[in-house]
């Protein structure tokens, strides 16, 4: 939901316990994956996409308790709105911001300006953040979320516009809190 000063809660992925699955048909199925049933019915999906035909035998496992990210602790992201819209102007489409697997995503802010945050405390309703580190973007980001299918180069059009493939920074919690759309960010650093 947009508000004014717009932010996003994303559920975070150890909490989810369905995901939406559509078919080429545009049937849609949501199986669980918190059950057996379920996670056999997403493997199943997943080799009839890659095409079964190849010898593609898939299994799907949890892992409670372990993180699977590109950095070693686990972190939330914030990704500014103003540079999605920055970046998508180069692009020369406007891009879905969830294409960026922000945690929180902020409007009103300049854009790239969260880049000038690491090393600082942001707080939101009370819930200490502490700014780490910009994300450098991988091939993932340049794929369309509707289509599965890649539509862009985002790392080279981000080289090409600001000469790095930044786009967004993560933040260590630093205290617990629940946060909720139209929060204020302030820094206290």
């Amino acid at each position: 939901q947009q508000t004014p000063f717009g932010w996003y809660d994303c559920p975070e992925l150890d909490q989810a316990r369905a995901v939406e699955l559509t078919a080429e048909s545009g049937a849609k199925i949501e199986p669980r994956l918190d059950e057996a049933m379920g996670r056999d019915t997403i493997a199943r999906f997943i080799a009839l996409a890659l095409g079964a035909e190849m010898g593609i035998s898939l299994a799907l496992h949890g892992a409670p308790g372990m993180s699977l990210s590109d950095i070693p602790r686990q972190r939330l992201s914030i990704i500014n709105l103003e540079t999605v819209r920055a970046i998508s102007q180069a692009a020369g489409q406007a891009l879905d911001p969830l294409r960026f697997r922000g945690n929180l995503l902020i409007d009103g802010a300049p854009a790239f300006s969260e880049f000038d945050w690491v090393g600082r405390t942001i707080a939101v309703a009370g819930t200490r953040l502490e700014v780490e580190s910009r994300i450098t973007r991988c091939q993932a980001t340049s794929v369309d979320l509707e289509t599965g299918k890649r539509d862009i180069d985002l790392p080279k059009i981000l080289m090409r516009g600001w000469d790095h493939a930044d786009c967004g920074v993560y933040v260590e919690t630093k205290n617990a809190g629940r946060l909720a759309p139209g929060d204020s960010l302030v820094f206290i650093d």
